[in-house]
């Protein structure tokens, strides 16, 4: 056990509860392979995430990095949970919005994914930001959000050749 992990462990002895000291185990336990266990203690701090009290806020990069560690877990829907979250009192946070859509895509929300697309397209003009591996990151999904739409088109105008040839069969 290295001294992070003893470190990490001997903090939850004295405070169980201690968001900072479980997401950091969680972390080293994905790190270690140790999924159970990481998701198990992502379980506490998600619980207080999403039960924050005025005496307990949690701030958007511990929401992001919870939301993350979820996702290593292809816990997507409780990272989306976390990371809504972040965008609804941060609505200009731009690595919040793609680790969102990010989520969403993963979980098969595919509209919700979109949704967020265009949120960054939009907070990329308006902000003339300069962070290029987020920009890149978006342009790919939004890539694979397309060329998914166009698949969902190609099998509807298959289906309605399929129906129209049944109806030309049933008619002769």
């Amino acid at each position: 056990m290295g001294i992070r992990d003893r470190v990490s462990t001997q903090s939850t002895w004295v405070d169980p509860d201690n968001a900072d000291a479980l997401q950091c185990l969680a972390n080293l336990r994905i790190l270690r392979e140790r999924d159970v266990e990481a998701s198990e203690l992502l379980d506490k701090v998600l619980a207080q995430v999403l039960s924050e009290s005025e005496d307990k806020v949690f701030n958007a990069d511990f929401c992001k990095q919870t939301g993350r560690l979820l996702m290593e877990l292809s816990r997507y829907s409780d990272s989306a949970s976390v990371l809504e979250k972040v965008v609804n009192s941060s609505e200009e946070n731009v690595e919040a919005w793609y680790l969102l859509a990010y989520a969403y895509y993963s979980n098969g929300k595919y509209n919700a994914a979109s949704d967020c697309v265009k949120v960054l397209s939009q907070l990329f003009e308006k902000k003339e930001l300069q962070d290029k591996e987020i920009q890149e990151a978006t342009a790919e999904l939004d890539q694979k959000l397309k060329e998914l739409e166009g698949k969902k088109e190609d099998m509807m105008d298959q289906e309605e050749d399929e129906y129209e040839d049944e109806e030309e069969m049933s008619d002769k």
